[in-house]
């Protein structure tokens, strides 16, 4: 049985649509460290890590009030030592900032305050790649989906500049770093390539 040409393109277009549609269920997820109180000491931060598997793009929010702690990306030996003088990466103590964990590996984080980080402020993560198992990784949570919007604040003078960057030495490359919440990661390249072959195979249907 033989196709029009109008026939070919309405399949092609039908099969584009559907990965359009199908794409946002793939999406990362993204978490809020702590849970409901945050990135505040007296949260066991190494039980909530264990509860979740992490997977290449997903999102780590840290939410606390500004001025109250700091995140670090550090090295294995300065996570364990609490050394907050060579990080990786900083929120700057900024607060309520996130970061993509952007390769498989294991990050550590810290709080840039000694004495936080040594009563346990501190959190590890194993980040695999997408379609990767876990053996005996626990049962996800209910929702993952959280609201991200920042608490609100009375002080005015907060810099809206995120980060303080130093050579990365043990992240891979590329490494990750801080950012606002507010701020969304660039769309995926392919979804956009997707969306404008879908466009412009919807002139075409329409003009034959």
């Amino acid at each position: 049985m033989a196709f029009s040409m109008r026939d070919l393109m309405h399949v092609a277009l039908c099969n584009i649509v559907m990965v359009v549609v199908l794409a946002p269920a793939t999406h990362a997820t993204k978490y809020t460290v702590g849970g409901s109180p945050g990135w505040v000491v007296g949260e066991d931060m190494e039980a909530w890590g264990a509860q979740h598997t992490f997977y290449v793009g997903d999102e780590l929010y840290f939410p606390y009030p500004y001025g109250q702690s700091s995140v670090l990306l550090v090295t294995e030996e300065d996570y364990n030592d609490c050394n907050a003088n060579r990080a990786i990466s900083s929120d700057g103590g900024l607060g309520n900032m996130a970061m993509t964990l952007l390769t498989a590996e294991t990050y550590f984080f810290i709080s840039g305050h000694p004495e936080q980080c040594t009563e346990g402020l501190r959190l590890e993560v194993h980040v695999l790649e997408v379609g990767a198992s876990k053996l005996h990784s626990p049962p996800p949570p209910v929702s993952e989906e959280e609201d991200h919007t920042p608490p609100s604040t009375n002080n005015n003078n907060i810099p809206s500049s995120p980060v303080i960057l130093s050579p990365p030495r043990s992240i891979n490359t590329p490494y990750s770093t801080f950012r606002p919440t507010s701020s969304s990661p660039p769309p995926s390249s392919i979804s956009s390539l997707l969306l404008a072959l879908t466009f412009f195979l919807a002139i075409v249907y329409v003009s034959l």
